[in-house]
């Protein structure tokens, strides 16, 4: 079974050098607007759907 997902992808950086990039998948069903929640956070996020 397939299910429509919102794709995260986030880094954070410490001094300019990278420490933590990571990608989380969340239902689209389950959790609509977390695209909006994420993005309200700022940098180094990325949403797609």
């Amino acid at each position: 079974m397939y299910q429509l997902v919102n794709t995260l992808s986030h880094h954070k950086e410490a001094d300019g050098i990278p420490i933590h990039i990571g990608t989380h998948y969340f239902p689209a069903a389950r959790f609509p607007g977390i695209d909006e929640v994420f993005l309200s956070f700022g940098e180094g996020i990325c949403f797609a759907s």
